[in-house]
């Protein structure tokens, strides 16, 4: 699975996710973008929702409650 992290980079530079056959891509608004914090862009192809899907472990998280 191609997964691309374009946080920095969304909006300011070409980001060809058909073309680079990317899987599954997120952003953030507060950087590239200028927009306020809290909004995440993500694009998830049919590749990267199935393997989502057929996940049988919890997704684990550092932080804590």
């Amino acid at each position: 699975m191609f997964v691309l992290d374009t946080v920095t980079s969304l909006a300011g530079c070409p980001v060809d996710i058909d073309g680079w056959n990317v899987d599954a891509v997120y952003s953030g608004t507060q950087k590239c973008l200028s927009c306020p914090p809290g909004l995440a862009p993500v694009v998830a192809r049919p590749r990267a929702l199935e393997i989502a899907s057929e996940t049988q472990t919890k997704v684990s998280s550092c932080i804590s409650t």
